[in-house]
C-alpha cells in the first residue's frame, strides 16, 4: 500500500490535485466494483453515479445527491462512526468517490482510508498499483477537457 500512496503523492505533485482526483476516483470506482464486500443498492447506486459522473453523463449535483443519500444510510443505521457494520464500510468506502472536487488537499491519505473501509467491509483488495497505471494510461472513463484532463466540471 506504501508503494501506490507513494505513486498517488507523485502524481499529484505531478499534474495536481484536480487532475490527480480524477484518476483517484477511477481507482476507488474500480476496486469498489471488483470487491467481493456487501453491496447495497445505495453503493450499487453510488457506482453508477460515479462511473456516469467519469463520463460527462451525471453531473456534480447527483454525485452531491448520491453522496448524501450515502451519509443518511449510515445515519439511518446509526453508524456513521462504527466501523464494524461490513455495509456501513462499504457505504463510507463509496462516500470517498463521490465528490466532484478532491475532499481534501491530501490524496494519499483519502486512498488510504478508502482501502482501510474496503478492507473492513471484507474486500480484498486487488492490486490497486495496477488499477492506477490503468487509470492514468487510458483516463479510463474520464472526459478530457482541453488539456487532457476533466475537472468534473
Amino acid at each position: 500500500m506504501d508503494s501506490l500512496l507513494s505513486l498517488v503523492e507523485n502524481m499529484q505533485e505531478e499534474i495536481g490535485v484536480l487532475d490527480a482526483f480524477c484518476v483517484v476516483r477511477c481507482v476507488m470506482l474500480e476496486a469498489m466494483e471488483s470487491a467481493q464486500v456487501p453491496k447495497p443498492k445505495i453503493v450499487q447506486d453510488a457506482l453508477i453515479i460515479g462511473r456516469e459522473f467519469q463520463s460527462g453523463v451525471a453531473s456534480a449535483k447527483q454525485l452531491e445527491q448520491s453522496r448524501v443519500s450515502c451519509w443518511e444510510f449510515a445515519d439511518s443505521r446509526s453508524a456513521s462512526t462504527d466501523f464494524s457494520d461490513p455495509e456501513v464500510c462499504a457505504v463510507r468506502a463509496a462516500i470517498c468517490f463521490l465528490y466532484a472536487d478532491p475532499p481534501s488537499e491530501d490524496l494519499p491519505e483519502l486512498v488510504n482510508w478508502f482501502f482501510i473501509l474496503l478492507e473492513k467491509a471484507g474486500g480484498q483488495v486487488v492490486d490497486p498499483e495496477s488499477s492506477l497505471r490503468k487509470c492514468l494510461t487510458t483516463r479510463s472513463g474520464v472526459p478530457k477537457d482541453a488539456s487532457g484532463w476533466d475537472r468534473g466540471k
